[in-house]
């Protein structure tokens, strides 16, 4: 089972909020204009041949926070302070093939988590070739270089597959790829899956820590 919720705390408050696609949209272009890893994976998604998105339902973006019922405790032997509260944002941007007749899709995503004085930020840059996201391509920036990954996209994939989601995500990504409409695809093939999408997205990027599997699960 890719992704599993711990026994623990319950959660006593959980607030999903979707974001204006022109805040995704002044932010992304901000920090790729400022932060270096982000301004190299915009240059790379042009170097294999596409163009940012620039319409509305090119961006997506969501901020989602959890407080659990009591506090989290740390692992055995950890100096760490215990947390209660975990704040999650994820932004992302399609970009379109320049490719004539081209069913490529990519994009950037950008999800970072935050607990206490733990944090984490995920950047990649995603190619799915032929709209087919079992074949993704994941590019992240590590010692300055871009260089390619399977972790995000891996984990995202067998946690939808396993809660039953593997064909909405399929069908869908082929046809819209990495933009808004992807989501509203996803919410009219199945509910369900329309609820575990953000959580699967949010579990791969947890990546099992202790001071957010509580919340998001945990995907390997």
């Amino acid at each position: 089972m890719a992704r599993r919720l711990p026994k623990g705390p319950k959660i006593s408050k959980e607030t999903m909020e979707y974001l204006d696609p022109s805040e995704v949209s002044r932010g992304l272009e901000r920090r790729a204009a400022t932060e270096r890893p982000l301004g190299l994976l915009v240059a790379e998604a042009r170097r294999r041949g596409y163009a940012p998105g620039t319409k509305v339902e090119h961006f997506i973006g969501f901020r989602r926070a959890f407080r659990a019922a009591e506090d989290i405790q740390p692992p055995k032997g950890s100096t760490e302070a215990p947390i209660r509260e975990l704040s999650i944002e994820l932004s992302a941007q399609s970009f379109i093939s320049t490719k004539k007749g081209s069913r490529d899709h990519a994009g950037i995503v950008v999800v970072t988590l935050q607990a206490g004085s733990n944090s984490k930020r995920d950047e990649m840059f995603i190619e799915v070739p032929g709209g087919n996201f079992a074949q993704a391509r994941e590019f992240v920036v590590r010692n300055d270089a871009v260089v390619r990954a399977r972790s995000w996209t891996t984990r995202y994939v067998k946690c939808m597959y396993d809660v039953g989601c593997y064909t909405a995500v399929k069908e869908c990504m082929e046809e819209f790829g990495l933009s808004a409409k992807f989501v509203q695809c996803i919410l009219e093939y199945m509910y369900a899956c329309y609820i575990m999408d953000p959580i699967c997205k949010l579990c791969a990027s947890c990546n099992c820590a202790w001071w957010c599997r509580w919340a998001v699960g945990c995907c390997k």
